[in-house]
């Protein structure tokens, strides 16, 4: 009965909270519900984009050339708080749904960088005055898409690979790379 289907699903917007791991965020725990509510995969791109143009501002302002540019982003996964130990660590092999949000990922930025002649300098955000990025919720496979279709990559394959970094204690960082010297194929 779909009454049986739609009770179930309020109980687990209501009473499935998950953590994010692999990345720190505001919030300890989130419950679904504010998950699916806080999804902003459009204005994540946006706001890269954006930053983008301030990173060539900044280093036009102060005459660096440069040929590329980088913005490093930490990536994360949402998993089920019941799958967490006291210490924040993964219990077990996360295996279904439940367990974690399959293709929901958590972005914080890390840092950027520019390169010159071949040689990459790397820059903290804080270097960037009066500029603070917030914390995101996308689909990994939109966000990918959406950065495709704007001449923009990023290298990191699939939320599979970001997952089993995680699950293997290995920090993800995909970087989304601007190169001014050639032209951008679009991948479909």
């Amino acid at each position: 009965m779909v009454i049986d289907e739609l009770r179930k699903l309020k109980n687990n917007f209501e009473t499935t909270y998950y953590c994010c791991y692999g990345v720190h965020a505001e919030e300890d725990e989130l419950s679904y519900f504010e998950i699916q509510n806080s999804i902003n995969t459009e204005q994540a791109l946006l706001d890269i984009i954006k930053f983008i143009k301030i990173l060539m501002y900044t280093l036009g302002e102060n005459k660096i050339p440069y040929d590329q540019l980088g913005l490093n982003l930490e990536l994360g996964i949402l998993v089920n708080i019941n799958q967490c130990d006291e210490n924040g660590l993964i219990k077990s092999n996360l295996s279904s749904f439940n367990d974690y949000l399959q293709d929901i990922i958590v972005i914080n930025w890390y840092n950027w960088s520019f390169t010159n002649e071949g040689n990459e300098i790397t820059r903290t955000i804080e270097d960037i005055k009066n500029y603070k990025p917030s914390t995101y919720y996308v689909n990994f496979n939109k966000f990918k898409l959406l950065l495709n279709q704007e001449g923009l990559d990023i290298d990191v394959d699939s939320y599979q690979e970001i997952k089993n970094n995680i699950i293997n204690d290995q920090k993800t960082v995909g970087k989304v790379s601007v190169i001014f010297n050639q032209e951008k194929k679009h991948t479909k």
